[in-house]
């Protein structure tokens, strides 16, 4: 498993070049639909979304993570889904949980 952050994203190996220009690119609009067991405030399970805007994968797993472990989950999610499968796998890895997979 390759090391991560104290939150679970994670760490970038800069000594491959092939990583360092993927870990700059932008994620612009990518959805990431996370479930919620308990949310903060509502009596009923659910789903909570997100909708990333002009972050990099690091910057856009730390948002997600910090937003639903802070504001909307108040126990962790069982399954993730994200538009982008690399989001969805940081996610997945973090809380220990499943990627939900599209049937295309």
């Amino acid at each position: 498993m390759a090391e991560v952050t104290d939150n679970g994203v994670p760490i970038l190996d800069v000594s491959d070049p092939d990583a360092v220009e993927a870990q700059t690119d932008l994620l612009i609009g990518e959805r990431v639909t996370l479930d919620n067991p308990e949310p903060v405030g509502a009596d009923e399970a659910g789903v909570t979304e997100f909708v990333i805007g002009a972050e990099t994968l690091d910057e856009a797993a730390k948002s997600v993570i910090g937003a639903f472990d802070t504001v909307h989950g108040a126990v962790p999610p069982e399954w993730v889904y994200s538009s982008h499968d690399g989001l969805g796998k940081v996610l997945a890895e973090h809380y220990g949980i499943y990627q939900e997979q599209v049937a295309t």
